[in-house]
């Protein structure tokens, strides 16, 4: 069993997941037989056949897997022990691609009290659960728009930024404020600004992301592309047009040269073509009026739909939110 495992770990990194599915598969079988569906070892091999299942695209058994695995690791193994932290991340990154926000929050919130007790607030694992928690509360309140009051979706907005601004801190204290996963966290409350409307903290942290992204990558890199999107949009909020034009041109510019350098198109590129439509239609003058299906509609359109609603007969005010239907995606973020 030990060997056919290890062989189908080898198959899944050459790239051959449907061999390696069979091999574990087969692993898991004779561990069963002789060691019963409760053992260690069943359960590495259980997350073993998740990572495999979740190659394949088969969410829904990889996600089963991951849930087996982790709770056999809870009954055997102490709370801090590293296979189970790791069980969790690939389960709670499993279920923001599948969409199921609710359990990923919840599985997150486990983690960072599980973190808290154990290493404490200053260290890197716990800001790491901070920011991956920030974001599941984020896209939470974005995929909840339409179902929840207003005051609740502020709410979890600002849940979201604390938990980001704890993230941030941490990362400063442990790292440096330069250092590139500071980056992530200074993007993340830029697009938690922007669906609060506070368009110039918004480009504050989009623009502070950005000089660390091109300190150490330089300017060819996705995460150019993405934060140039919002940092332009930020901008055109609040009516800087010349410099917002600018920053939509670097983001449409550095995702085409990459798209090109990979010779490849649409899915190599940084920008969704929902995204790059957006950006077209911008800088020729002329807002976009949809936005792309990752895209978190921002407070304005839902206290613009809210007014409507409640006062058909008299349209909803136009100039304070010529351009709210620049909306701001997830980050899967990204």
């Amino acid at each position: 069993a030990s060997t056919l495992e290890a062989v189908g770990i080898f198959e899944a990194q050459k790239g051959d997941f449907e061999e390696a599915r069979r091999l574990i598969t087969d692993a898991i079988q004779i561990r069963v037989k002789l060691l019963g569906r409760t053992h260690l070892s069943v359960a590495e091999a259980y997350h073993n056949l998740g990572t495999v299942q979740e190659s394949l695209q088969c969410h829904g058994e990889a996600a089963k897997l991951y849930e087996a695995a982790l709770d056999m690791k809870k009954k055997l193994l102490p709370r801090s022990h590293v296979s189970i932290a790791d069980t969790e991340s690939r389960l709670s990154a499993l279920y923001s691609r599948m969409s199921k926000h609710d359990d990923c929050v919840q599985l997150l919130r486990g983690c960072l009290e599980h973190c808290l007790e154990t290493v404490g607030e200053a260290h890197a694992s716990t800001a790491s659960v901070l920011v991956d928690l920030g974001q599941a509360i984020h896209t939470l309140a974005s995929e909840q728009l339409c179902q929840t009051p207003l005051a609740a979706h502020l709410s979890q907005l600002n849940e979201a930024q604390g938990f980001l601004e704890r993230a941030l801190a941490a990362r400063k204290a442990i790292f440096h404020k330069r250092h590139f996963c500071v980056a992530e966290c200074r993007a993340n409350l830029g697009y938690v600004h922007f669906k609060k409307q506070e368009f110039r903290d918004a480009e504050c942290h989009l623009r502070a992301a950005l000089r660390i992204c091109k300190k150490h990558y330089g300017w060819m890199h996705p995460d150019v592309a993405l934060w140039s999107l919002w940092l332009g949009k930020a901008q055109l909020q609040q009516r800087r047009t010349a410099r917002g034009r600018e920053s939509l041109r670097v983001a449409l510019e550095v995702a085409e040269a990459l798209s090109t350098r990979n010779g490849q198109t649409g899915n190599s590129s940084p920008l969704s073509p929902e995204h790059a439509e957006e950006i077209r239609s911008l800088l020729s003058g002329v807002a976009s009026s949809t936005s792309g299906p990752s895209t978190p509609s921002s407070l304005a359109v839902r206290r613009r739909d809210m007014r409507t609603r409640s006062l058909a007969t008299e349209p909803a005010p136009l100039a304070a939110e010529q351009s709210d239907s620049m909306a701001e995606p997830a980050a899967e973020p990204p």
